[in-house]
């Protein structure tokens, strides 16, 4: 009998069991590809044996096809709940952010009286007047406020001490502050009412001594007046607890008896004041034109105009004129950029 050899097709990865005429069949390998070379007998007409179908075969056709119509079904429907966890991020406005992260700043910092007004932004419950007003302060103490411990040289009765008058020291109580002035102003060319152009700030100790040394240089020899905080422990919660007004232009000499008077008081020398950096813990700044405020006010309009009415109040004082300090000028201005950026982020 003469055997012939034909090429048929791999069998199936899942094909365990082979059939009777495939055991039979010798197979030849080549290194890159195989090839299975079939042997079939055939009768002197030529036609070819057929083997009967395989079972084992037809049933895990079958069990694959079924696998994957289940696979397929299993991704639709992990699909659909990924697609409702996740919904698409949707654009909010500025004034949205300002109150979303008013309570996250509000919450972070958990007194009773933050975490109410939380509560009421929360439910939109609170005016936006006021919650710009809120934004606006909150900016404003994160610039100026800090928790220092005490230290050895603070005195407690600092503020009995600040709080009184001497022949030659008038004291002004406004704000949470003592307005230490001298009487003498006046005599010396000073108009009742003037404003200030430069401010020293001072981060100090609460010495006696020190309000003493500072109540002689305005006296004697500069032209201006300080203020101090009217309680002891305020003087723990800033930055700058002395702010000197100057009603005179802030010279190198003025500068060079200030840092001389004030360096044995300095409480920390790190770079928290804004400003010029006269010493460490002492800086200088001028304060704001009207021309200034009225920018800001026209940049807030830009994001929104109550946000501006809110600016303006802000900036406004009890005369009803526009004035303010250089650190809310700053606070402000940073509010404005944070909020005038396409997707602000929180750094309150």
């Amino acid at each position: 009998m003469q055997l012939r050899y034909s090429a048929l097709p791999a069998p199936s990865r899942l094909e365990s069991f082979p059939s009777k005429a495939m055991l039979a069949t010798p197979v030849l390998e080549a290194p890159d590809v195989s090839v299975r070379f079939a042997a079939q007998a055939t009768t002197s007409g030529g036609t070819r044996k057929k083997s009967a179908p395989n079972l084992l075969d037809r049933l895990v056709r079958s069990l694959r096809k079924t696998w994957r119509a289940f696979k397929n079904w299993v991704f639709s429907v992990l699909s659909s709940v990924f697609r409702i966890a996740k919904p698409k991020k949707t654009k909010i406005s500025a004034i949205d952010q300002m109150r979303l992260d008013l309570i996250k700043a509000y919450r972070k910092v958990g007194t009773h009286g933050y975490l109410a007004i939380a509560d009421k932004m929360e439910r939109c419950e609170l005016p936006l007047n006021a919650m710009f007003s809120n934004l606006l302060n909150h900016r404003y103490n994160v610039l100026r406020t800090h928790n220092y411990p005490i230290d050895a040289r603070h005195q407690h009765d600092i503020d009995q001490v600040s709080g009184q008058g001497t022949p030659e020291i008038k004291v002004k109580v406004e704000g949470g502050w003592h307005y230490r002035i001298p009487k003498n102003l006046k005599a010396r060319g000073v108009a009742s009412g003037a404003s200030s152009k430069d401010r020293v700030s001072l981060n100090v100790v609460a010495d006696k001594a020190l309000l003493a040394q500072l109540d002689q240089l305005f006296v004697t020899r500069v032209k201006g007046y300080y203020k101090t905080p009217d309680m002891s422990d305020n003087w723990l919660e800033r930055h700058d607890p002395i702010t000197m007004y100057l009603d005179e232009p802030l010279t190198p000499a003025i500068e060079a008896e200030i840092v001389k008077i004030v360096t044995p008081f300095v409480r920390s020398t790190k770079d928290v004041l804004p400003g010029r950096l006269l010493a460490p813990g002492m800086a200088a700044e001028t304060s704001p034109t009207v021309d200034e405020i009225n920018h800001e006010i026209t940049r807030a309009k830009a994001i929104d105009a109550q946000f501006a009415d809110a600016v303006k109040q802000y900036f406004t004082d009890k005369r009803g004129q526009l004035k303010t300090s250089a650190g809310r000028l700053r606070s402000v201005r940073e509010v404005i950029d944070q909020y005038s950026r396409p997707s602000a982020k929180s750094s309150i």
